[in-house]
């Protein structure tokens, strides 16, 4: 029963961040040591844009990454598409 409630919370959670802010980024790993790695989740939602993953990035840089990425799909500077590296 806890586990679901921490579960359905998590999810609230993360729905409000991309609510908020149009995206949020999922972190895993410590960023002390390899692998580590970060992905998007909303940008499908908000932009009709693919998810991004990073590897091997410090936590705040990552974060500042897939935000810029975020503004410039945004602001139409940048066209990713599905598939493409």
């Amino acid at each position: 029963m806890l586990g679901a409630l921490k579960r359905a919370l998590h999810r609230w959670d993360i729905d409000g961040r991309i609510r908020r802010r149009g995206w949020t980024g999922i972190y895993v790993g410590d960023y002390r040591h390899a692998p580590s790695w970060a992905y998007t989740i909303g940008l499908l939602v908000t932009l009709g844009a693919p998810e991004i993953i990073v590897f091997d990035l410090p936590k705040p840089v990552a974060d500042a990454l897939l935000g810029e990425v975020f503004r410039q799909l945004k602001d139409g500077e940048l066209v990713i598409r599905d598939g493409e590296t």
